[in-house]
């Protein structure tokens, strides 16, 4: 099971024949498995079995990936923090250089107190204040009013009760009144909600839409999922004003559509509840996916499921990604100073994300997105560029 699962996560190729082409003989009290013949003993051989015209395409089962988590989850183990270590250092130096055993049970504070001439005690307090208020960026710990990532979750269900959610009345509100100052012209871009003066493009995903709508004849039919109320439509509209035919599909939740279908859509801005619903209407020639995956509870069920939707083109942007074998589950913190609110989000491991894309897609560029978070682990925000892989 788990070397099968290893090639599945690293891309690998694992041929298994249908039935035992081998004999097994040792069936004795030495083995690990096979401590008698009884339970793994082989039927009698057969022959091999026809080479087959076409191979099977290796496809991962969608619990695989939540049971191999939940099998390999690290063990808590008891250990002390940083600063009860310098603590545990300090008493003992200030034993030893006094003497005194009384010392081995002062505080921190206390012990430096003891130790340090005045001067230097106060400058260590002004480091130490120094230290705690950068700390968030230097160790990836984030306080609940800052922006950023903390946790290691071993399920989606312990993230989600550690966290407010994403789909709150407040947000789209917030959302749609930075929007419709995007649409009246009253102001220039609207990204989660906040507005800015200047636009920031992200140019590969805007190359992205124009190279692929030069090849359909300056044509371009978008399927943006979790799209809000048309952020990156309205971001790029300059420039897809140009083209011949624009149609930009966004499948969100039911009160994002509410809103989107009463407030922007158009002949080219439409809003859908569903995926089955959106491809009733029309059949897309790429599919949009930025700031979205980390967000779904399994997103890796997602990208199957868009699969299928016979799009041609893949875009993905705004994404974390570690370099760890392991996909990380932890709860996104965002300030008030922007929308009060968490919500679980994974960083996913970049080594496994690209070999499971790669049983479908197959990517033609890479690049670094905008956004910057901070975070437990090190990581990177990227976006890439695909093309599906013929059936």
């Amino acid at each position: 099971m788990r070397l099968l699962y290893h090639h599945l996560a690293k891309g690998g190729l694992c041929l298994r024949p249908p039935w035992s082409l081998v004999e097994h003989i040792g069936f004795d009290a030495r083995a690990t498995n096979a401590g008698g013949p009884w339970q793994w003993h082989n039927p009698p051989l057969r022959p091999c079995p026809p080479i087959p015209a076409r191979w099977p395409d290796p496809v991962e089962h969608p619990d695989c990936a939540t049971l191999h988590r939940a099998a390999t989850a690290p063990v808590a183990t008891p250990s002390r923090s940083f600063g009860e270590r310098v603590v545990g250092r300090v008493r003992r130096v200030a034993v030893r250089l006094t003497g005194s055993e009384a010392l081995g049970t002062l505080t921190f504070r206390e012990a430096t107190r003891q130790l340090l001439p005045p001067a230097a005690f106060h400058l260590a307090k002004r480091l130490r204040a120094r230290w705690r208020s950068g700390q968030g960026g230097a160790s990836g710990r984030t306080e609940p009013s800052s922006l950023g990532l903390d946790g290691d979750y071993a399920t989606w269900a312990e993230a989600k009760a550690a966290s407010g959610g994403y789909d709150s009345e407040h947000i789209l509100q917030k959302t749609l009144h930075a929007l419709r100052k995007v649409k009246s012209g009253s102001a220039v871009y609207e990204r989660d909600s906040v507005l800015f003066d200047k636009i920031e493009y992200s140019w590969p995903v805007l190359s992205a839409l124009m190279w692929i709508a030069a090849q359909r004849g300056g044509h371009l039919n978008v399927l943006d999922v979790g799209g809000s109320l048309g952020s990156t439509y309205f971001q790029n509209r300059f420039f897809l004003e140009t083209l011949h035919s624009v149609r930009w599909n966004i499948v969100e939740q039911k009160r994002h559509v509410d809103v989107g279908r009463s407030e922007f859509q158009d002949e080219r801005l439409r809003f859908y509840e569903t995926l089955e619903a959106c491809l009733v209407e029309t059949k897309p020639d790429l599919i949009l996916l930025s700031s979205v995956l980390q967000y779904v509870e399994d997103p890796y069920e997602l990208l199957d499921k868009l699969h299928l939707t016979s799009c041609q083109f893949l875009i993905i942007d705004r994404t974390p990604f570690s370099a760890s074998t392991f996909d990380r589950l932890c709860v996104q913190r965002v300030p008030e100073s922007i929308y009060e609110a968490t919500y679980p989000c994974w960083i996913f491991s970049k080594p496994r994300f690209r070999a499971i894309l790669s049983l479908h897609w197959a990517v033609m560029a890479e690049f670094d997105s905008l956004d910057r978070l901070s975070a437990p682990v090190p990581l990177e925000f990227k976006g890439l560029l695909a093309i599906c892989r013929p059936s």
